[in-house]
This record gives structure tokens, C-alpha cells and sequence, in this order.
């Protein structure tokens, strides 16, 4: 911790609360609210302890001993749950509707959700650890967003082919992670100035491609999980020096953030003064005027026939393995590492609907006790209108079932089964 409180010198007299609150436990989140599933007043309802985020508009913070993530409105992908200050980089972003946005570093996928979330045409989410891609593509699905395609590869060697593409980019990028330090005791005991070097050097790289990527008139939001100068405000600085075609956006301030006066756009979201683990973002603009570069529409309508009936007709399709998938407008194609593109819609050789089509067939709203059966792997005793239904409860889509003959069968992934306890279904 000594190496450590050296490299915060640059701080001042926020650096001694900073130490302090980095023993402390972690006592909020902040839950991002899909308003598609729920409106803000049944939210509220549901878990009357939620307090409105004053920036975030969709955000609402809650305790950390709160388990949301317990929940069926969890579950069932009605919100998503994320550090409160690793919220505000997407916030500033400002993403619109029909908007071409790149996330560089993507997993686990909060940012990637939030994004997704404010309904631009495409986000292209990416992660270099295949593992961590998984995860990310896991959590899509259980939000079912279909505006997302998912990529596990090194993007910056694609960054020429790629220049002045997006609208927008998401670069949260890997660091040394002091704000790890209260969840993750490995974070504490493998921080060294070392790591800080090299972390640097990988962000350097990684602010040189998206700024190959980003067309003219895009913004970019830079952001970590460190409070070091080199991987921060140095950073930005040393970036500026060499791109003159950027600048650095002033932010709506409040009195929670930290400044350093060598960079007063960029933000410090400090524990000792703001809710969460910490964060640093910055936005930067690339001057000029450009339009984003969207993939051309290829051969990929050959499934519209069998997508239509579930108002996919007009999607771009792509089969991956025994499964075709969707995407509301024409995505990236490269030669491997797609891990998702849009929607899983319908699984090969019979085209039946998946698990992600959940929301969009007739729906079938089941009791508590039908519910609860069904979350953990049971087949239903029900008559219902043959052939596949999206199951509910409480208004909320849990899966598919097939209703066979005084049946309703189970549809539910495996991996998503589990017992609820009645107070979680909420």
C-alpha cells in the first residue's frame, strides 16, 4: 500500500479519504431499468427502497444487501445491475436511437447493456478473452436484446479496416484496478507499479485503434477502474499531444466528482465521495464531419420465411452452428469469432423458436406455484393453446413451453433452471 499511496500523491487532499474507503465494503448498486419490460412505476412497486439515480435517468440505487440479482425481474431481463459509477461512462456517452456504436472491451457487459438499452441500430461488443465473451453473450440473452453482435477477437489489428466506422465507442479499458481492491483481494495483492506500466501500454494501443475507428463527429468515452495518473489523466493527456483532431468534452459537473486542474473535463468518481467501487472516464470528440459505415446487406435474407412469424422478416440472418440468428439491421461479418449476432431466433434442422424469442410469442401467464415448477425444470399440467407460448408471470416473459395435448412442456435451458423461493418472484 505504500507503492500505492506514492502513485496517488498527484491526488491531494483527496488521496487520504481515497486510501481510507478502499477498506470500506462495498454498500450500493445501481439497477439499469429496461422500460420495454417494466415502467418505472411498477419497478417502484416491485422494490418500493429504490432511489432514482439523479443522472441516470433508467438508473435506480439500491443496497448492496438488497440481492436483486435473486430476483425475477433480474432473471427475466427487466434490469440489469452494474457499480453505480461504472454507469456514468455509457451516461455521458449519450447514445441515440440508430447509432453505431463499438464496445472495445466489452465483458462481463454492463456498459454493453445500458448501451444496447438506449436503441441504437447496432452495438458491436467485443472482448479479446474468449471466456469473458461467453459471459458477456450470456448476459445478453437473459436481457434479450437483439441490437448486439458479439465478437471475441483482437479488434485493433482490424482497426484500418474498420477506420471512421462508429458513431460512437466504449473503450473501458483493462487496468491495474485499484477500485477492485474492495471485492477482490487478488486486485490488492497483485497491484504493483509494474502492472501500471504495462496496463499503460496496452491502453495506448487500445486509444490508438478506436480513434482509427471512430469517424469524424464521434465521440469516445475512455474510461477505468484505476486511479493512477499514467492510466488516467497522463493518459489523456499523452493522447491529446498526438491527435490534435481531438478534444476533450466538458461534462455536466456535480459535486461528487473529482478534478485534476492538468484535465478538467475528465472525471475521478471517487469511493470516499461517490457511491461504487470508482472510476475514471473521459470523453473525448473527433473534430470534423463523418457519417458511420454500416455493413452492406449481403445474402442473409434466406431465413425470412421462417423468422416472419415472429416479426423477424425483415432481419439480417446468419446460421451459426444449429442455430440461425438475428439482427435487426446487417452486422459485421468476419471469418470466425461472431459469438452472438443479434437474437438466437430459432434452432435447426425443425426452425422451432429459442429461449430469446421469449417476449415476442403469445404469451400464457402462470400462478405462483406453475411458476416457481417451471423455473425449476418441471413439465406443467395445463391445457393451453397448442404449439409454443411465452410463459409469465406477473407480466414478466421466463421462457418457452410447448402445450401438447393437456401439457405444457418445458422449453427452459437447462442452465438457466433453478429453484425460486415466492419472495424472490418479484
Amino acid at each position: 500500500m505504500d507503492e500505492l499511496s506514492r502513485s496517488l500523491t498527484y491526488l491531494g487532499d483527496a488521496k487520504e479519504p481515497l486510501l481510507q474507503s478502499l477498506s470500506l465494503p462495498i454498500d450500493e448498486k445501481i439497477a439499469i431499468l429496461d422500460e420495454s419490460k417494466l415502467s418505472r412505476a411498477q419497478l417502484l412497486s416491485r422494490f418500493p427502497f429504490l432511489r432514482q439515480d439523479p443522472l441516470i435517468g433508467n438508473g435506480f440505487v439500491f443496497p448492496s444487501s438488497a440481492h436483486l440479482g435473486k430476483t425475477l425481474s433480474y432473471f427475466a431481463g427487466a434490469i440489469s445491475i452494474q457499480d453505480p459509477s461504472s454507469a456514468l461512462p455509457v451516461h455521458f456517452l449519450d447514445v441515440k436511437p440508430g447509432e453505431l456504436v463499438l464496445d472495445c472491451c466489452a465483458a462481463p457487459g454492463g456498459k454493453t447493456i445500458q448501451a444496447a438499452l438506449a436503441g441504437p441500430a447496432l452495438v458491436l461488443a467485443n472482448d479479446l478473452s474468449y471466456p469473458r465473451s461467453l459471459e458477456l453473450s450470456s448476459n445478453l440473452e437473459r436481457m434479450g436484446l437483439a441490437n448486439v453482435e458479439v465478437i471475441s477477437k483482437n479488434l485493433m489489428a482490424y482497426a484500418p479496416d474498420l477506420a471512421e466506422t462508429f458513431d460512437k465507442i466504449i473503450l473501458d479499458a483493462p487496468c491495474s484496478g485499484q477500485a477492485m481492491f474492495r471485492k477482490n483481494a487478488l486486485a490488492r495483492s497483485d497491484w504493483s507499479p509494474n502492472k501500471v506500466q504495462a496496463c499503460a501500454a496496452i491502453q495506448k494501443e487500445l486509444l490508438e485503434g478506436a480513434a482509427t475507428m471512430l469517424r469524424k463527429g464521434g465521440r469516445m468515452v475512455y474510461s477505468t477502474c484505476s486511479f493512477t495518473y499514467e492510466e488516467d489523466v497522463g493518459m489523456i493527456l499523452d493522447f491529446l499531444s498526438r491527435h490534435p483532431d481531438f478534444t476533450p468534452v466538458p461534462l455536466q459537473d456535480d459535486p461528487r466528482f473529482f478534478h485534476l486542474p492538468a484535465l478538467k473535463e475528465a472525471i475521478y468518481l471517487l469511493p470516499c465521495f461517490y457511491p461504487g467501487e470508482g472510476q475514471f472516464l473521459c470523453l473525448l470528440e473527433k473534430q470534423g464531419e463523418g457519417r458511420p459505415r454500416f455493413p452492406k446487406r449481403g445474402g442473409e435474407m434466406r431465413f425470412n420465411r421462417q423468422l416472419a412469424p415472429y416479426g423477424l422478416g425483415g432481419c439480417s440472418a446468419e446460421q451459426f452452428g444449429g442455430c440461425v440468428y438475428a439482427l435487426p439491421v446487417p452486422g459485421f461479418r468476419f471469418a470466425s469469432g461472431i459469438i452472438k449476432y443479434g437474437l438466437q431466433a430459432l434452432s435447426l434442422p425443425r426452425y422451432e423458436p429459442c429461449h430469446n424469442l421469449r417476449a415476442l410469442l403469445p404469451g400464457f401467464e402462470l400462478s405462483q406455484e406453475e411458476a416457481i415448477a417451471y423455473l425449476s425444470g418441471a413439465q406443467l399440467a395445463r391445457v393451453a393453446p397448442s404449439g409454443f407460448l411465452s410463459l409469465r408471470y406477473a407480466n414478466l416473459p421466463l421462457g418457452l413451453g410447448k402445450a401438447v395435448q393437456g401439457q405444457i412442456k418445458n422449453r427452459l435451458p437447462k442452465g438457466l433452471r433453478r429453484k425460486f423461493d415466492p419472495a424472490d418472484l418479484i
